[in-house]
């Protein structure tokens, strides 16, 4: 799992405010969802080096220049971290005995962090 972009979110979306914060944490697990089954419909693993580089120096950069990134682009960062790290944590693992149990492992370990982390800011 990668949590440290989680925490990074989380951090952008308590500083945008208490909506956002909100929306966010109902959004991003959901599109995490939608990508860890995309992911595991995928035949082989996928490993995108680039895309977790460049999530920490985005989020990253965001943070150090403490944007407040209004609710849209906020919750666009959010659905496309989340369907792209979530497609990326399950690709190639086709031989899951059960899917189920472990998507909803995968999203709850993504909502608490989320749901703690944007609260706490």
């Amino acid at each position: 799992m990668r949590l440290l972009p989680v925490l990074a979110l989380a951090t952008l979306a308590g500083l945008a405010g208490a909506a956002a914060s909100r929306a966010v944490a109902l959004a991003f697990p959901l599109a995490w969802l939608l990508g860890s089954v995309l992911g595991l419909q995928s035949a082989t693993e996928q490993v995108w080096p680039w895309l977790t580089i460049t999530s920490f120096i985005g989020l990253g950069g965001a943070i150090g220049l403490g944007l407040r990134l209004k609710g849209s682009v906020l919750m666009t960062v959010a659905l496309l971290v989340g369907c792209t790290h979530g497609f990326v944590n399950t690709s190639g693992l086709a031989e899951v005995s059960s899917p189920a149990t472990y998507l909803m492992g995968s999203v709850s370990s993504v909502s608490i962090p989320m749901l703690i982390g944007s609260a706490c800011v």
